[in-house]
């Protein structure tokens, strides 16, 4: 504690001049740099002399704000102790994804404890996944998950927290409570449960419009070169950036949930880093199938990716198990 206030103090008294030593257009916030570890803090004390090793900043007297002139720039990585934090996201679902579903209930506990805006948006596993010469999703007069985007799509035009609360309730009524949400009547019943009029799927079935919305999104991950959900996409200096993930079946809460957030946003810094997976194991599919068993007991589906059928285990019955031998 003795260390840390000391690093806090000389922070303090260098604040005036981190604008030159970093070579950003401004002043740092004191407070800002207060909270960065004890470890990094003193990386904030040095300058660079022609030859590119340390020196310490000259000294002075305490409260003396002067900025210290040095000789070299500093390494630009150093520039990301005052990134902001990312703050608004765009997540693409589709109701019928258990993973989705999983992964936006760990989104959600993050924005409980960060200043985060999730903007809801669509993609369609039936069009990606739709064989040739079947129907598309926006020809049918009923669609399982596409019907239920287009509902979302219909509240999302009046409060972005609308088609928050119909993902919500959708999806843990497929994916926790192994309900039918794709079956129009329940799809009905459960607007009720939030207060809202029944007949929003029926106006949302019979406006073409938003057919148009939950394709323009779908497009949009496609155009992004993306395959399914969950898909992220973030505003950055370089422009969009889009992830696929993060898929698991255990969204972690609380302070786990924050870091599962900012070692996903990490992701950002680095444009041309595409892959980390860790592969499954067979204890790591029964996990899956188990995590998912109201689903696969609801769905009036199979399950494809990315062309292969995936199926799961059935579940095992106390008549089905032999006795020991």
């Amino acid at each position: 504690m003795r260390r840390a206030s000391l690093h806090r103090r000389r922070i303090r008294e260098y604040a005036g001049c981190c604008s030159t030593m970093f070579g950003l257009p401004f002043a740092f916030n004191p407070p800002v740099l207060t909270h960065l570890p004890p470890t990094v803090l003193p990386q904030c004390l040095y300058s660079l002399n022609p030859h590119g090793r340390k020196r310490k900043a000259n000294t002075r007297e305490a409260g003396d704000m002067t900025p210290v002139t040095i000789d070299a720039p500093v390494d630009p990585p150093l520039t990301r102790l005052v990134d902001l934090p990312v703050n608004s996201v765009d997540f693409h679902f589709d109701v019928m994804c258990p993973f989705a579903y999983q992964t936006s209930v760990w989104l959600r506990r993050v924005r409980e404890q960060l200043p985060l805006t999730i903007n809801w948006r669509f993609f369609s596993l039936e069009e990606v996944n739709r064989a040739e010469g079947k129907k598309h999703a926006w020809e049918r007069a009923w669609s399982y998950g596409w019907s239920m985007m287009r509902v979302a799509a219909l509240l999302r035009r009046t409060d972005m927290a609308l088609c928050d609360e119909w993902y919500e309730i959708a999806g843990r009524s497929l994916h926790a409570e192994g309900r039918r949400p794709h079956d129009p009547e329940v799809a009905r019943h459960l607007l009720a449960e939030l207060g809202l009029d029944p007949v929003l799927v029926d106006e949302a079935i019979s406006d073409p419009t938003t057919h148009d919305e939950v394709r323009a999104d779908h497009d949009r991950v496609i155009s992004a070169g993306g395959y399914g959900v969950p898909t992220l996409f973030f505003p950055t200096d370089r422009g969009e950036h889009c992830l696929f993930g993060p898929v698991l079946i255990d969204p972690p809460q609380d302070e786990a949930a924050v870091r599962l957030w900012n070692a996903v946003t990490a992701w950002i810094e680095f444009p041309h880093l595409f892959e980390l997976q860790q592969p499954k194991t067979p204890q790591h599919h029964q996990a899956i199938t188990e995590s998912f068993r109201p689903y696969l007991d609801a769905r009036d589906w199979v399950s494809i990716d990315r062309g292969k059928l995936i199926t799961f285990a059935p579940a095992t019955r106390p008549d089905d198990e032999q006795a020991p031998r």
